[in-house]
């Protein structure tokens, strides 16, 4: 990545009429990365902006483009009964064939070239170009932590080029789960679970799983027939994982999420987050008394998962005045008026205003609220959703306390 690159995708990102998708796919595999976590970030960016770098989540692809395909090893298609020569779908990093195993309907995903060394390159590279800016503008390193950012990027990134973490990962997940089933299956109505993936069949490059024959999130939301209770039952389930043993699937875009014969599939399984005790145990805390409307004790929960707490505690008073003028009446507003994570971001960048530092694990939640809560408000606009998750959020704090 070049300086005169760099500068065009910050002028595609933050500035262009219409950002070029084609062109950011085409460059380098960091840009299409970068143009999806901001395309999250319509506090930021605008929304009209934010909706048009959604689309590079976009799996489905005109099939015509595709130049040749995928030259499997002899050894390995002859374990098939069948390969498709075409792609059916295709992502930042990997292309997805489907096939027949055994008599039934699989899909082989596979990483489209060798991305890992041109990647951390150009990963270092920006690296210092932003380095030079912070040089300039400290406070852009306190504000936005470009570097942060791109060292959370480089590690979903590189974890996702190893299709084994897939399976790793699922098992995981599944792990915490299964081990809390009968209070999940008390709590919610559609379970949530992942594809099977066939470990003899897969490796580094190449995974095999079953096929799911249900619908997309992103596919039900665009048709306006995503039920609203299966969002709030992802909601949950995603939300119980993370506050309970930490783990979370870091890209929970609508596009990684199916429903099928009511359940709920998650998908792309390669990168996943850890929330620490701390900002577990201050999450709760806080979303408690969000939902609850305990406005200052949630002021006292949110800085409480700071890392400098005490030495910057003459700060807080004021932090806590400003906190509740901005969340004043929040609990009553719907979607439509006030978003979740406008808010978070919002407590967030007062805090660092105000003197306060984050662990780095804090910003990859606050990313997967904000899958949440834009799937929410596609569904919902007009919902409540602090008044909808204030029972879950009971159960859950309940439910911690009985196993502790």
């Amino acid at each position: 990545m070049s300086l005169f690159s760099f500068f065009w995708l910050i002028y595609q990102i933050f500035i262009a009429r219409a950002p070029n998708l084609d062109s950011i796919r085409r460059k380098w595999l960091l840009a299409t990365k970068i143009g999806q976590l901001y395309a999250l970030r319509a506090d930021f960016i605008g929304v009209d902006r934010a909706n048009i770098l959604t689309q590079l989540y976009e799996k489905n692809f005109d099939t015509s483009k595709i130049n040749t395909p995928y030259s499997f090893e002899e050894n390995f298609r002859q374990k098939f009964e069948s390969i498709d020569d075409v792609a059916f779908s295709e992502a930042s990093i990997g292309k997805v064939y489907g096939a027949r195993w055994k008599w039934s309907d699989v899909v082989i995903k596979v990483i489209k070239s060798d991305f890992r060394e041109k990647f951390i390159n150009d990963v270092n590279r920006l690296k210092k170009y932003f380095r030079f800016m912070i040089f300039f503008y400290p406070k852009l390193a306190r504000v936005a932590d470009p570097i942060g950012t791109l060292e959370d990027l480089e590690r979903m990134t590189l974890s996702e080029l190893d299709l084994r973490n897939e399976i790793r990962w699922i098992s995981t997940l599944r792990k915490t789960l299964d081990k809390h089933a009968n209070f999940i299956n008390q709590t919610v109505t559609h379970t949530l679970v992942f594809p099977e993936c066939i470990t003899e069949l897969s490796s580094e490059k190449i995974l095999v799983s079953e096929r799911l024959t249900g619908r997309s999130f992103r596919e039900l939301l665009d048709s306006g027939t995503l039920l609203y209770p299966v969002l709030i039952d992802f909601f949950f389930q995603h939300v119980f994982c993370m506050l309970l043993d930490g783990y979370f699937h870091e890209d929970i875009h609508s596009g990684n999420i199916f429903f099928q014969d009511n359940k709920i599939y998650l998908l792309d399984n390669g990168s996943i987050g850890f929330a620490s005790e701390k900002l577990r145990h201050g999450l709760t805390s806080f979303f408690d008394d969000l939902t609850h409307d305990r406005i200052e004790d949630a002021a006292t929960s949110l800085i409480l998962m700071s890392e400098n707490t005490e030495q910057n505690q003459h700060n807080f008073t004021q932090y806590k005045i400003d906190f509740c003028k901005l969340y004043e009446g929040f609990s009553q507003k719907t979607l439509r008026e006030l978003s979740l994570t406008q808010q978070m971001m919002a407590s967030i960048k007062m805090a660092v205003h105000a003197g306060y530092t984050f662990e780095r694990g804090m910003y990859p939640i606050i990313k997967s609220f904000m899958y949440l809560d834009g799937m929410a408000r596609a569904c919902r606009p007009d919902t409540k959703l602090m008044e909808d998750v204030r029972p879950l959020i009971e159960q859950f704090a309940t439910y911690k306390k009985t196993i502790a």
